[in-house]
Formats: structure tokens, C-alpha cells, sequence
């Protein structure tokens, strides 16, 4: 390594405060990396004419290996999300854990790219990309997909899921293939992997900074709040006395920042990954619908491959489930701080949310006025409607399958299950 890192032929540059990689740290990343990947990873760096430090050269000889992977790959898919790896830290959604995953369950032969940040599309278009064949797979929230795939509006009745691990405990569930994936899959050929999960909130703007913690649907009559693509979602707004306004994600905080927006219906995670909270003043606990962010691909995309290659696939799916249940909860406490008060150093303490949490009576309050069990009549066109795709009604199925564990169960306590294969 010496004689190399000093030939006449190739001298390496050197620049003040950058120490070039020596020939232990050189040796141990060749044994994580193998000799060709650290070496071409030295060689590359230097043919650049940069310091060949240890970090510049394994984050060479990483791409190297990478690309190297993607010739080998029988199946290269391409995942496009509003996602990047900033709003990550925050909101747990597993994108590029899932990836690696699939990678290393399928040895190397599907490998998935992912481009986010909405390199590729945003939570507007990306599900209309992943019908049309654009790109093979996204993650984002399952509200904003509806228009393109409406059956995905059955999941979002007002006061279906108690809990979230009521929600947790039906995707886990194989019921939830004969009562949903099985429709989703028939109607519109996507295939549900897995999914982020939080309940909605309603959130409001800084005109709302100083009043006290609100509690009641009242309190909301006539605010402009932005809504999703969900049709449920506007339905348990206007209920609630707001006023529902349509806008698309990446202008949400542009709407709540020139007050065109009194504040928004979104999930606690969501709100705080894409740097909402200076916006913001309070966050009202209502819990009123689900929050979703799904993985989902076109079920070709599976079928093509051979059964061990599906098996992977799906085992990914299930572990990405499993890395979500366990990390967004915990970053929903530690990182968000949902709790009343916000944690000290969590996002919410920082920037001055406040959370509202309710009472069962106070909830109860906000229920009675949107939920089909109280209010039937604002949700049977929509019922109707998603009747007629399924060819039957699933709401009260899931209403069912939502109260098969206890509402006080701790999500990270629902047990995992293979929903494809067990009973």
C-alpha cells in the first residue's frame, strides 16, 4: 500500500488537514468491502485528483460495489417518493432500509433504486407514475393516491381505527386481504407491501398562538384547513363545522405561512419532518382518520419474478412493517414529542406546539358529529360507491377487524404476522 500510495506515477495529492488512508485502515476496508471495491475505490480517488482519505474512499469504493450490484441485478426497480432522507430522520418510513433489504434477501438479484426528495415525482403524481409504468414502486400516503386508486378511501372513515395499533393489527391481519388488498390488487393492480402508521390530527397556524388549548369542534368552525386527496377526509372536516381546502402537499406550507391556510388535517410525523412546526401553534388530538404512508407497487411487478424472488420480496415487506411498528413509534416520543407536555430538545418543544389531547368525553364530542356510527347519512354516497367496486361493504368488516384487540394496546405490543400466508 506504501509503495502505491508513493509511485512517481500516481502521487497523491495533499491538501492541509486531510490525512491520506493508511494501509490498516486500507486493509480493514478491504475486508469489509472486498480488495476490489477498496481498491477501486484508492485508485478512483486519487484519478480525481482528491486526497484518498478513508472516508473518500469508501464512499467510492461503496459506489463501485453498488453499481457493480445493479449489472448483476435481474430486476431493477425504481421507487420514487416526496421522501428524502432528511424528512427520514423524523417520519420513519424505512424507504432505503426496505431496499437493502430486498437487496440482501434476494442476493443481490432484485435491487431497488430509490429517488427521493421528489427527485422524480412528488405525493401528487407519484402513484399516477407507478400505474403508468414510470417508475415501479412509491411510498407516500395513501390519501393522496385516492384519486387514481378511490377503493384506498374505505380505510379512511371517520373514527374506524381506535387506536393506532388497531391499525397496525389489521395489516398484520390476513383478513386484510379478503377485505381490502384483495379489491386494491383486482381493480387497479397494486400490490400494498407495507405501511407508516399515525392517526390525523388537525393542526393550526400561528393566528391560533395564543389562544388556550382548544378542545372542541366549535373552536374550528369556519377555519380553512388543508385536506388530502382522501374524500373521507373532507367529509369528517365538514362535519367537524371547518372548511376543507384542497391543496397538494408540497404547497401546504407556503398556504400556512401566508395564511391563505387557518392550518391543516396531517399526521404528527409528517407535520414535523418537512419542517412545519414554525408554522404551526397547536396540535389538536382527534384522531379522526387514519394516516397512512403505504409502499405499494404494481402486482405485475411481483408476479413477473420466480417464487423464491416473490418470497424475498414479501419477506422484505414484512420486516419493513416490523422496522416501522418499532422506529416511528419511538421517534414519535423522542424526536416529535407528542406527549403534554413536549419533551425537552424533541421538535414540538423547540418550536412551541402545543399539544391538545382530549378526554374521552371531549373525543366523544367530535365523534358523535362525524362518524358513521353517529352520523350516517353525510358518508352513503361514498359507501355506496365503494360498495359497488368491492361488491360488498367493507366498513363494517374493518370497523370489526379494528376492535379485535383492546383500544388500549400499545402499537409496538400487536403482534407481527405474515398476512399473505398465515390464518
Amino acid at each position: 500500500m506504501d509503495t502505491l500510495r508513493e509511485s512517481p506515477e500516481q502521487p497523491t495529492p495533499r491538501r492541509r488537514g486531510l490525512i491520506p488512508i493508511d494501509r490498516r485502515q486500507f486493509g480493514k476496508a478491504a475486508a469489509a468491502l472486498g480488495f476490489h471495491a477498496a481498491f477501486g475505490g484508492w485508485y478512483t480517488t486519487l484519478r480525481d485528483g482528491e486526497v484518498p482519505t478513508l472516508e473518500r474512499v469508501v464512499a467510492k469504493a461503496l459506489a463501485i460495489g453498488k453499481a457493480e450490484a445493479a449489472k448483476l441485478a435481474k430486476y431493477k426497480l425504481r421507487c420514487g417518493t416526496s421522501v428524502s432522507k432528511k424528512t427520514e430522520e423524523v417520519m420513519k418510513f424505512g424507504v432505503w432500509e426496505f431496499a437493502e433489504d430486498v437487496a440482501r434477501r434476494s442476493d443481490g438479484e432484485i435491487q431497488i433504486e430509490v429517488l427521493g426528495g421528489a427527485s422524480i415525482c412528488g405525493e401528487v403524481n407519484c402513484h399516477q407514475k407507478v400505474a403508468g409504468k414510470t417508475i415501479d414502486l412509491s411510498i407516500g400516503s395513501s390519501q393522496n393516491a385516492a384519486p387514481t386508486f378511490p377503493y384506498n378511501n374505505v380505510l379512511d372513515y371517520a373514527y374506524l381505527w381506535p387506536s393506532r395499533a388497531s391499525i397496525f393489527h389489521f395489516l398484520y391481519s390476513p383478513k386484510s386481504e379478503q377485505v381490502f388488498r384483495k379489491t386494491v390488487r383486482e381493480k387497479y393492480g397494486i400490490e400494498w407491501l407495507y405501511s407508516h402508521v399515525e392517526l390525523r390530527n388537525v393542526f393550526l397556524g400561528l393566528k391560533f398562538k395564543d389562544r388556550p388549548l382548544l378542545k372542541r369542534p366549535d373552536d374550528i368552525r369556519g377555519a380553512k384547513l388543508r385536506i388530502t386527496g382522501s374524500q373521507m377526509g373532507r367529509i369528517a372536516l365538514t362535519q367537524f363545522g371547518a372548511n376543507p381546502v384542497p391543496v397538494a402537499w408540497e404547497e401546504t406550507l407556503e398556504g400556512l405561512k401566508s395564511g391563505l391556510l387557518d392550518g391543516q388535517e396531517t399526521w404528527s410525523s409528517a407535520a414535523a419532518s418537512f419542517g412545519m412546526g414554525a408554522v404551526l401553534s397547536q396540535e389538536i388530538w382527534v384522531e379522526f382518520f387514519a394516516g397512512l404512508g403505504h409502499m405499494y407497487t404494481r402486482a405485475e411487478v411481483i408476479d413477473r419474478m420466480p417464487g423464491p424472488l416473490q418470497e424475498a420480496f414479501r419477506e422484505a415487506a414484512f420486516g419493513a412493517q416490523q422496522w416501522t411498528q418499532k422506529n416511528n413509534e419511538e421517534a414519535l416520543v423522542k424526536i416529535v414529542g407528542i406527549t403534554d407536555p413536549a419533551p425537552p430538545g424533541t421538535l414540538w418543544a423547540k418550536q412551541g406546539v402545543k399539544i391538545s389531547k382530549l378526554t374521552k368525553t371531549e373525543r366523544l364530542a367530535w365523534e358523535e358529529l362525524a362518524s358513521p356510527q353517529h352520523n350516517p347519512k353525510p358518508w352513503e354516497e361514498w359507501r355506496d360507491k365503494l360498495t359497488k367496486i368491492a361488491g360488498f361493504d367493507a366498513y363494517p368488516e374493518l370497523y370489526k377487524l379494528a376492535r379485535e384487540i383492546p383500544e388500549e394496546t400499545p402499537a409496538t405490543a400487536v403482534k407481527p404476522r405474515r398476512w399473505w400466508k398465515e390464518t
